[in-house]
């Protein structure tokens, strides 16, 4: 730009003149000079491994992004070339001009790629809505923008699981591995064969196979006995719902005396020759422990002269009975049973109601006849007499092999083969060590074996401790109702991201599930999946809780109530949502292999596979083993929904990256339907990552965010929880008094107590406290209980929350919400309002405080006379970037 020198000496002329004359001289002010934010810079792959996993999933949707918007650019140039329509041109009509569009597509490809270029109406995105689409005649600015979203979900993701197919299909790549497995099978034979490492990596193996064991007790089992195992689960289940409805049916509209007559009747003590109701009733029961107690005769649990003695006979008390009285084989039931055989009490003695006796002593015998069914089975599959010939080296590697060379050889008394071993000593006298005594087993076989055949009974101190602790969980989870609404949000997102539907037909297929679950529509995938274990299972202790309540044998608080009800709403939520994935997996089957699905609900291993489909979908605490979750329960709560979701998102993200990828997409197309999008880094960093920018704003005009961290079941991963990964938080039990100590509650990093008065610093610690461990809602909530202060009742979160809302005032942790904020917060739909002002406070005291750490740390350089002059010259250099990177905002 030129200057007017000339003008400006003679303006300078003319205010010097004014001065000399007193006269005011007009100064022109100076514009306001605005310095545009700069941005931190955004390039392709930089960053931690998240965003670096989002850059490689949506490359090809900015790919695509910037194949549009260089078209649409030559377009636009052609339009001013050659006039109105000169763009509008195909292959056939203008080749050189389309083949120029193409070409001017694909140079843009590259540059897009590098500035994460989207499809939206968002600054440096392609709009479809608002560019090519309005050629089309669209107009709405609404529509456009859902056709970008569409355009954003439509776009294809690269494989991640394809890579490593298409990596081992090269020939060097499969030849590399080759040699690299070769080569590291020779170095691990050698290490074992050497004198000094071998002992070393022997008990390095060791303490690998100890700890293996310890988090899973099928740790190094063969497939097959796995199966087996599943299979006796399954057979102990159904025989138990068989047992179940017999006993429940039998109860049904009985009064409590009259189930104490039948209970007479099945002991023998009661002749009800002639009475058909009561015979009626208590003869199905009377067969089926008659048919158990067969069983344990056949297969040695149970000597014949007990059974012929007893025969009819089957309620919980009589096995002490036998015991004082010596009956042959009643101690070896005993020590198999353990603590489920117990004195009856009540009226009498004993309970004379038969509901409670007959379930839990027929449940028992069943559960000890198809464990000992699987002893049997294993020692007949895997287990081996010792003898001293050694088998070829291909065999040893397997078990299975290794049991089948081993029975081809005559009986020998030699020693116990490698890697195979006896059951512990002290199981040597019980029914189980004498049903396998000289039979050798793989040694995790045996090991499984020792640890499951013999479960020590619960301390005091572990008693006591799992009744407090699943009475904090209970208020956390099942007494809040924010728990069940995300639980039911979560499981439809399991449930599509194991079928693949899609939220919406996966939504309207569940309404359908729980149509069936209920008994109406078709029966057919609810008989199946019922047969199958899925839903329905029965668990030994819920179905004998629901069995008292139907007998009406206890008479229940309304606190046992609640926790019935609320138990078996979870249940179900579980149970349809698995039955929901279970039929998608059968129809998709169907249609693979071109059957009905009728057919293919008639093949058992596709009826197999589509269960483990649904129970790898929809999480169950039971499948996590019993050793970790003994180990975690001390210290991480909710480990086992948190271990289940990292593996299953896992591998969902391996095998079908699209069904993930569409989670950030549909967050962005969503913030785009706004009128202006607030960068990720100007909003307080709780509303950043999984926030998502609400087009709805409050009375003061200001956007919403809805946090959906609680609603995806992998939202949490990126959680620092106190330390943990995957967001993993330590129980409170532990974490409680270090934040007391400390004054410092970790989760809002901020001060528990803040009076300096001691009695009110007293209150907030027993605040503190009490919205840790208090359930999420509770009856006093609404007027609080007092503490000497007005203003400082006791409450819940949840109820700090809603009447602080109600009140017009910021809750305990300073952030402020409506009305309608509030109760959406209670039912698990967090909210909060986009105050970017606020963050920008934050960051110029952050930015300030850096500064000043940044002028301290150069004058200490500049006075240390131990560094060498171009050392510091160097040193300073650094700090005075780094300076700069904070005025621009850039993260370090």
């Amino acid at each position: 730009m030129a200057i007017n020198v000339q003008g400006l000496i003679q303006k300078s002329q003319q205010d010097a003149e004014a001065i000399r004359q007193g006269q005011p001289v007009a100064v022109q002010s100076r514009p306001p000079v605005s310095v545009p934010a700069i941005k931190p810079e955004r390039k392709f792959m930089q960053g931690g491994i998240v965003g670096k996993g989002l850059d490689y999933l949506n490359v090809l949707e900015s790919g695509l992004a910037g194949f549009a918007k260089g078209g649409r650019e030559e377009t636009l140039r052609q339009e001013k070339l050659y006039g109105p329509g000169g763009g509008t041109n195909t292959l056939f009509k203008s080749p050189g001009r389309f083949f120029q569009k193409i070409a001017a597509g694909v140079r843009a490809v590259p540059e897009a790629i590098k500035n994460r270029t989207y499809f939206g109406d968002q600054p440096g995105g392609v709009d479809i809505g608002g560019g090519v689409a309005s050629d089309l005649g669209i107009k709405n600015k609404y529509v456009g923008k859902s056709l970008n979203l569409a355009t954003s979900l439509a776009a294809p993701v690269p494989p991640i699981g394809g890579l490593f197919k298409l990596a081992g299909k090269i020939p060097g790549v499969t030849r590399a591995a080759e040699s690299l497995a070769k080569t590291g099978g020779k170095a691990a034979e050698a290490i074992k064969t050497s004198k000094t490492f071998g002992p070393l990596a022997e008990k390095a193996g060791e303490t690998a196979y100890k700890v293996g064991k310890y988090f899973d007790p099928l740790h190094g089992v063969p497939p097959k006995m796995r199966t087996m195992i599943k299979e006796t689960e399954l057979k102990i289940s159904q025989r138990l719902s068989g047992l179940f409805k017999t006993v429940k049916q039998a109860a049904t509209g009985l009064t409590k005396e009259e189930q104490g007559k039948v209970g007479q009747a099945l002991e023998g003590t009661l002749d009800i020759a002639g009475n058909e109701k009561y015979t009626k009733i208590a003869e199905p029961i009377r067969q089926m422990a008659d048919e158990v107690g067969q069983e344990a005769v056949n297969i040695g649990l149970l000597s014949k002269e007990a059974y012929e003695g007893l025969k009819g006979r089957y309620m919980t008390h009589i096995w002490e009975d036998m015991v004082q009285r010596g009956v042959p084989g009643s101690e070896d039931i005993r020590k198999i049973s353990g603590r489920f055989f117990k004195q009856r009490t009540g009226k009498g003695g004993y309970i004379q109601e038969f509901v409670k006796p007959s379930f839990v002593g027929l449940g028992t015998e069943i559960k000890d006849v198809e464990k000992a069914k699987l002893y049997q089975n294993i020692a007949g599959t895997f287990g081996v007499k010792p003898n001293m010939s050694l088998p070829p080296k291909d065999v040893m590697k397997s078990p299975e092999k290794l049991s089948e060379w081993l029975k081809s050889l005559p009986e020998g008394t030699g020693e116990v083969p490698k890697g195979f071993s006896y059951l512990p000593k002290h199981l040597e006298n019980t029914r189980i060590g004498k049903m396998l005594t000289g039979t050798a087993l793989p040694k995790p076989i045996a090991d499984y074996i020792a640890v499951t055949a013999n479960i020590p009974a619960a301390t005091i101190f572990e008693k006591a401790f799992d009744k407090i602790n699943n009475s904090w969980k209970f208020g956390k989870t099942l007494a809040n109702p924010a728990y069940h609404i995300r639980n039911l949000i979560s499981n439809q997102i399991l449930s599509d991201m194991a079928t693949g539907r899609g939220l919406v037909r996966t939504v309207a297929d569940y309404v359908g599930a729980v149509i069936n679950y209920r008994g109406g529509g078709n029966q057919a995938f609810v008989r199946a999946a019922e047969d199958a274990g899925l839903i329905r299972k029965m668990r030994f202790g819920a179905a004998l809780n629901e069995l008292v309540d139907a007998a009406e044998l206890v008479d229940k608080n309304p606190v046992k109530k609640l926790d019935n009800f609320l138990g078996k709403l979870q249940n179900a939520t579980e149970e349809t949502s698995k039955l929901n994935v279970f039929r998608a997996a059968i129809e998709k089957y169907a249609d693979d292999a071109g059957v009905a699905t009728e057919q293919a609900l008639a093949d058992p291993a596709l009826v197999r596979k589509a269960v483990d489909a649904a129970e790898e979908a929809i999480f169950s605490p039971y499948r996590i083993s019993p050793g970790e979750r003994a180990l975690v329960k001390w210290l991480v709560p909710f480990y086992a929904f948190t271990k289940q979701a990292s593996v299953f998102t896992g591998e969902t993200l391996v095998k079908h990256p699209e069904r993930l990828i569409k989670y950030p997409r549909l967050k962005r197309g969503i913030e785009n339907l706004s009128d202006q999008v607030v960068p990720e880094e100007q909003r307080q960093e709780y509303q950043r990552g999984y926030g998502v920018q609400l087009p709805f704003k409050n009375k003061e005009g200001k956007n919403l965010i809805l946090d959906t961290k609680y609603l995806l079941p992998f939202g949490n991963f990126l959680d620092g929880g106190n330390g943990l990964p995957l967001g993993l938080n330590i129980s409170p039990f532990l974490t409680e008094p270090f934040q007391q100590q400390a004054n410092k509650d970790t989760y809002f990093n901020q001060p528990i107590a803040k009076s300096n008065i001691p009695k009110r610093a007293g209150v907030e610690r027993a605040q503190h406290v009490f919205r840790t461990f208090a359930p999420q809602i509770f009856p006093t909530d609404i007027t609080g209980i007092p503490t000497g202060y007005s203003d400082m009742p006791l409450r819940t979160r949840t109820g700090e929350k809603l009447t602080a809302a109600f009140e017009g005032r910021p809750d305990y942790a300073g952030r402020e919400r409506s009305k309608v904020m509030a109760i959406l917060d209670a039912l698990g739909i967090k909210t909060s309002i986009l105050r970017p002002e606020e963050q920008r406070k934050f960051d110029s005291l952050d930015k300030r405080k850096q500064i000043k750490e940044i002028q301290a740390e150069r004058a200490k350089i500049t006075r240390n006379k131990q560094l060498r002059p171009e050392e510091k010259r160097l040193i300073l250099k650094e700090l005075r970037q780094v300076q700069m990177d904070v005025y621009r905002n850039k993260k370090y």
